[in-house]
């Protein structure tokens, strides 16, 4: 059976947060940052930013593309929650139709 991608899948993409609004510790009503670095370098520090609600917060079963970088570009990863940064979209599939496996 053939679909067309919207019948499938819809796209929500991250939320940009400045550096003075990404903190290195976590607290009540924060969520970890998920940015390309965090698949990218696994020495880097992560980040925490407020809570910016179900819209940019992505799963460790959702799936994430990754829109920018010459190696990323394109890439999709899962295994991390948090709260997605704008360089990446969230894909939300049709589960009745197609697995995000």
């Amino acid at each position: 059976m053939k679909y067309r991608l919207g019948e499938i899948a819809t796209f929500s993409q991250g939320k940009q947060v400045s550096l003075k609004e990404q903190y290195r510790y976590h607290k009540e009503n924060r969520q970890r940052f998920i940015r390309i670095v965090d698949y990218t370098n696994t020495n880097e520090p992560i980040r925490f930013v407020d809570d910016y609600g179900k819209k940019y917060y992505a799963d460790k079963d959702d799936l994430v593309m990754i829109r920018y970088g010459s190696q990323t570009a394109g890439k999709v990863v899962m295994e991390k929650s948090g709260i997605i940064a704008n360089n990446m979209f969230k894909i939300n599939l049709n589960n009745k139709i197609v697995s995000n496996k």
